[in-house]
């Protein structure tokens, strides 16, 4: 059964093929997965674009490597700007270090 009421925030920089499989592990269990390009290298696009795909995955980023509290930071006021009243549906977000 899917978690509805927690968002995951995951901050990603230059992942490997593995991380596709690592997500598709954290679909099977939460209902919202919000995914930080940190500014990774062109090369590392298909990876975000396959799990960008997935409809319980929202992939955001831009293009400069600004290192992780930055990528936490926007990832925060994405979801705040994008995922309405989440603080008051008793929703909680997660932060997931890989």
């Amino acid at each position: 059964m899917k978690e509805q009421g927690t968002i995951i925030l995951i901050p990603s920089f230059e992942p490997n093929k593995k991380f596709i499989n690592y997500i598709q592990q954290l679909k099977n269990y939460f209902s919202s997965i919000v995914v930080v390009n940190d500014g990774s290298k062109a090369e590392y696009q298909p990876i975000f674009d396959c799990i960008n795909q997935y409809d319980e995955v929202q992939v955001i980023g831009y293009n400069t490597n600004k290192g992780k509290g930055y990528a936490l930071k926007h990832g925060y006021k994405y979801i705040d700007d994008t995922i309405q009243n989440y603080s008051e549906l008793s929703q909680s977000i997660v932060m997931v270090n890989i």
